[in-house]
């Protein structure tokens, strides 16, 4: 699990793997507030990344749940 935060709302919440291309957003404080296209980035909470790293996008997926659609292209990292 990832801590991001979503802009422009500033909500915070977790970045849950699920090993699919689109992980989970979950432990949102307020979903009324995200969109679709929302930014995803780093909160630097738990000091594991700096915070303000572009993670990805808030995208919906097929179930009713928020996802992130990825900002890097992870099948490509070495």
């Amino acid at each position: 699990r990832i801590p991001v935060t979503i802009q422009p709302s500033g909500q915070r919440a977790l970045l849950t793997g699920d090993n699919s291309a689109a992980p989970q957003i979950d432990f949102l404080e307020n979903p009324d507030l995200v969109r679709p296209g929302d930014r995803v980035v780093s909160s630097g909470d738990g000091g594991l990344f700096l915070a303000g790293l572009l993670v990805g996008q808030v995208a919906m997926g097929a179930d009713p749940r928020l996802r992130v659609r990825l900002a890097a292209d992870y099948e490509r990292l070495d």
